[in-house]
C-alpha cells in the first residue's frame, strides 16, 4: 500500500486562492496493443432470450465501505413519496464574470425515441452513448451497440468478443469472475474519434486493467485500435491497488482518464488517479508504444483525500483556457461545504504541477440518502455524494451531483464555476425530490423565471404518483416494475448513470438511460432507451425563417455573439462573405475576443487600423491562413468553399497535427479529386459531417461562401 502524502506538506499560496500541492507523478508506458475490425466481429442479435444468470456489478466503492458510509443516513429516508419537486437557486454572478451565452435550448419532446439495448449478462448496465456524423454508438456493460441515426440498430457485439486478443491476459478467470463494466464512449467532436473506456477486473485473479480503444476516424466502420493499461500500476511502479470507475475527459492534446484506486487486500480506498495521454499518440494509428504519466494522491485542502475526480470534456471556443487542464471533485465525506479544483501545468510532460483551488460557498450536503422506488419498499442505493459529467465551456464548468441535505432525500445538485476566477457563481437544486445519477451535455444558464433550463438533464426514480420519470427534459420512459428486490442494509443496487450528449451535426441532445422492466422467473430485468431531443430556438432575424436548413446554427452564432447580423433585423443568409469577414467570424468562434495577437502586420493589405487586423493576426499566427500571395491576405476577397475548408480543418487541427492529419482516400466529390491541392481538407470536412458538399455529389469549390453556410460550418466545427 502506497503512503498517501500530507495534506499541503509542502504547499505555497498563489493568487486567486490557489494553491500548489505535491501530487506524486509517475511516467509509464504500454504497447500492449490490438486493431478491431468491427466487420468481423461476432454479433447477435439483442433482447431475444433475457439470460437467467445475471452477474450483479458491484457499486462504485466496495460494498463494506459502501454500506458503512450510508447507513448513518438511513433514518432521513422519508416514508412517503415526497411532493412534486421545488427548485431552489443561489445566484452568485456577482461573484466572478458574466457566463457564457446559453445556448439555445432543447426541445421537451424528442423526435426519436427508441428502446435500445436490453438486459445483458451485467447488471446494472452502466449505458452511455456517443453520436458521431454517421453513427449512434450505445455501450452497457458487456456489449455495445451499433445504430443509425435514427435509431436502426446495426450490430450488437459483445466486449468479450471486441477484446478477444486482450481476454485471456486480462480475465482469465472467465466471465463470471471478471467484468467487464463501468464503460463510457464519447465522441470527441474536436478530433473526430470514438473513444471508449473501461475497466476489466479479475477478481479471483486479483488483475485490474484499464482499456481504452480509439476509432481510426470519424464512424464506427472506421476501424479501432484497443490499448491495455494495467491498472495495478502507478506509471511502472507495481502496488497493491486496482483501479475502479474510470472516467474520462479530454482537452485540444491530451486525454485525461480518471480512477479510484482501491487495496487489492482490503477493498478500501486509497486514493483517486489521472492517467494522461498524448493525443498525438493516442489517435494516431500508427503508435505502437504509448506513453502516460499518472498524478496520484490528490488531496483536499481539510486534509480528506479526494475521489470521484472529473476530466472535463471540452466544448467549442476551443482556443480558451485548453493549456491549463482541470480537474474536479466533490468531498466524499459527511457535512461538506466546498468543491475541489485541480490545475494540472504543463500536462504532457513527465513532471505536471498541480494546483488547488478550495472553492466554498456551496450549500453544505453529505452522502445522499436512498430513494423509494416504483412498486416495492425497498428503497433504490443513489450513489455517492460525487460529481457526474464535467463540461468546459469557455472557461466556465458545468457539472450536476449527488447530495444529500438534511431532512431531504437524494437531491441533485448543479453548479456553474468560473475557473477564470475561481468561484462558483451558480447553483441549484431541486427541493423533495428523489432525483440522483444526473447527467447532461449541454452548458446552460437559468431561465428569467429562475428556473433550470430544460437542456439538464438528470435521473429520477418517482414523481409525486411514483412512476419512474425524468426531470429536466420529459418523461423519456416510465418504468414498468421495481429494480432488483435484494436488499443491502435497506437499499437495492440500483444504477449506475444516464447519459446525455450533444449532436455533433445538429446541435441537439442524445439522452441515454435505464429502466425497470417485469421480472423474469423472479429476477429484475431492466431496459435501455435513447432518445434524441432536437434544438428548439426562438427566431432572431427577420429574414431566417424557422424553416431553413441554416436557422438554428444562425442563431447559435448570433448567442454565442460571433455575428450581429448584416443590420437591423437582418442576417443576409445569401450574401457572400470576404475573407476579412470570416477571419473574424472564425477567431471569434474559437476564442471569442479572448485573444493575444502580433502587434506587426503580416500583410500590406491588412495594415493595424484594418478593422480585421487583430482577426486576420490570428488566422496567420496560428497558420490557419499565409494570405492570398505576394504578402497580402485579400481581405476585401471572397472566401471560396476550398478556401474555408482549409481554414477549417487547420483551425481544428493545427495546433496538435499541423496539416499531417488522417483523412479518407477515395474522394467524397467529383469536383475535388485526390490531385487537388484542397483535397485534405474537403475530405476531413465531409468526415467530420461539417459539410455534405453543395448537392449531386460535387462540393463546388470555388462557389462563394454565403453567410448560412459559413454559420453552419463554424457551429458544426467549434460550437457543438
Amino acid at each position: 500500500m502506497l503512503l498517501l502524502v500530507a495534506a499541503c506538506a509542502p504547499c505555497s499560496q498563489l493568487l486567486n486562492g490557489q494553491v500548489t500541492v505535491n501530487v506524486p507523478a509517475y511516467s509509464g508506458q504500454t504497447s500492449q496493443f490490438s486493431t478491431v475490425n468491427v466487420s468481423s466481429l461476432p454479433t447477435r442479435a439483442p433482447g431475444l432470450t433475457p439470460p437467467q444468470q445475471v452477474i450483479n456489478h458491484p457499486p462504485i466503492l466496495p460494498q463494506s465501505e459502501y454500506d458503512f458510509r450510508k447507513q448513518t443516513l438511513l433514518p432521513r429516508i422519508p416514508t412517503t413519496l415526497p411532493k412534486p419537486p421545488a427548485l431552489e437557486v443561489a445566484d452568485l454572478l456577482s461573484a466572478g464574470r458574466s457566463p457564457v451565452p446559453s445556448r439555445q435550448p432543447v426541445a421537451t419532446t424528442p423526435t426519436l425515441s427508441f428502446d435500445a439495448v436490453p438486459q445483458t449478462l451485467y447488471q446494472p448496465p452502466s449505458p452511455n452513448s456517443a453520436a458521431g456524423p454517421e453513427d449512434l454508438l450505445q455501450i452497457v456493460n458487456s456489449a455495445i451497440a451499433q445504430y443509425t441515426r435514427d435509431g436502426k440498430l446495426v450490430r450488437y457485439t459483445d466486449l468479450t468478443s471486441w477484446f478477444s486478443v486482450e481476454y485471456p491476459q486480462i480475465c482469465p478467470s472467465g466471465v463470471f469472475q471478471c467484468i467487464l463494466g463501468d464503460t463510457s464512449i464519447r465522441y470527441d467532436a474536436i478530433h473526430g474519434r470514438f473513444l471508449m473506456t473501461l475497466q476489466a477486473r479479475d477478481y479471483r485473479a486479483s488483475l485490474s486493467y484499464v482499456l481504452i480503444s480509439v476509432s481510426n476516424g470519424t464512424t464506427y466502420d472506421s476501424g479501432w485500435k484497443n490499448w491495455v493499461t494495467n491498472g495495478t500500476l502507478d506509471g511502472l511502479l507495481a502496488t497493491n491497488n486496482w483501479a475502479d470507475f474510470p472516467q474520462v475527459g479530454y482537452d485540444q492534446s491530451a486525454v485525461y482518464i480518471t480512477t479510484n484506486q482501491f487495496s487489492l487486500t482490503t477493498n478500501l480506498f486509497q486514493y483517486a488517479k489521472v492517467r494522461i495521454f498524448k493525443k498525438s499518440e493516442l489517435y494516431n494509428p500508427a503508435t505502437t508504444t504509448l506513453t502516460y504519466t499518472d498524478l496520484i494522491s490528490f488531496q483536499n485542502e481539510d486534509g480528506t483525500t479526494a475521489s470521484t475526480l472529473q476530466a472535463p470534456i471540452l466544448r467549442g471556443r476551443y482556443g480558451v483556457n485548453t493549456t491549463q487542464p482541470l480537474l474536479l471533485n466533490a468531498s466524499d465525506v459527511l457535512k461538506a461545504d466546498y468543491l475541489t479544483l485541480w490545475r494540472i501545468n504543463n500536462p504532457l510532460t513527465a513532471a505536471p504541477t498541480v494546483t488547488r483551488t478550495t472553492l466554498k460557498g456551496v450549500w453544505p450536503y453529505d452522502y445522499p440518502a436512498s430513494a423509494p422506488q416504483l412498486g416495492t419498499t425497498v428503497l433504490l442505493e443513489t450513489g455517492p455524494s460525487s460529481l457526474a459529467q464535467l463540461i468546459q465551456r469557455d472557461g466556465i464548468l458545468f457539472t450536476a451531483r449527488n447530495a444529500g441535505y438534511s431532512n431531504e432525500p437524494v437531491t441533485v445538485t448543479y453548479d456553474r464555476i468560473d475557473s477564470a476566477v475561481n468561484k462558483v457563481t451558480l447553483q441549484a437544486r431541486w427541493i423533495n425530490g428523489n432525483y440522483f445519477y444526473p447527467a447532461y451535455d449541454i452548458p446552460a444558464t437559468l431561465g428569467a423565471d429562475n428556473s433550470l433550463p430544460n437542456n439538464l438533464v438528470v435521473g429520477t426514480t418517482t414523481n409525486d404518483k411514483g412512476a419512474l420519470a425524468y426531470a429536466g427534459i420529459t418523461n423519456m420512459k416510465a418504468g414498468e416494475g421495481p429494480f432488483d428486490l435484494v436488499s443491502r442494509n435497506g437499499a437495492a443496487r440500483w444504477g449506475d448513470y444516464f447519459g446525455g450528449v450533444v449532436d455533433p451535426i445538429d446541435g441537439g441532445l442524445w439522452m441515454t438511460g435505464q429502466y425497470a422492466k417485469p421480472y423474469v422467473n423472479a429476477v429484475a430485468k431492466y431496459g435501455t432507451w435513447i432518445a434524441y431531443y432536437p434544438w428548439t430556438t426562438t427566431p432572431i432575424f427577420s429574414d431566417v425563417p424557422t424553416n431553413k436548413e441554416s436557422y438554428n446554427f444562425i442563431n447559435v452564432l448570433n448567442t454565442w455573439k460571433i455575428t450581429k447580423g448584416c443590420g437591423g433585423t437582418s442576417f443576409c443568409p445569401a450574401e457572400p462573405l470576404t475573407r476579412g469577414q470570416i477571419a473574424t467570424l472564425m477567431i471569434r468562434a474559437i476564442y471569442g475576443e479572448n485573444f493575444t495577437y502580433p502587434q506587426t502586420p503580416y500583410f500590406s493589405d491588412v495594415p493595424a487600423t484594418h478593422p480585421f487586423f487583430p482577426y486576420i493576426q490570428m488566422m496567420r499566427s496560428l497558420n490557419i491562413s499565409n494570405g492570398c500571395g505576394a504578402g497580402n491576405y485579400c481581405p476585401d476577397a471572397p472566401v471560396t468553399r476550398r478556401q474555408i475548408s482549409t481554414f477549417v480543418v487547420r483551425g481544428k487541427f493545427g495546433g496538435l497535427f499541423g496539416d499531417n492529419f488522417s483523412f479518407p482516400s477515395t474522394p467524397y466529390f467529383a469536383d475535388v479529386p485526390n490531385t487537388d491541392t484542397s483535397f485534405p481538407f474537403v475530405q476531413k470536412m465531409r468526415e467530420l459531417g461539417i459539410t455534405k458538399g453543395c448537392g449531386a455529389g460535387a462540393f463546388c469549390p470555388e462557389s462563394p461562401v454565403t453567410r448560412e453556410q459559413a454559420a453552419i460550418f463554424l457551429v458544426r466545427a467549434f460550437l457543438n
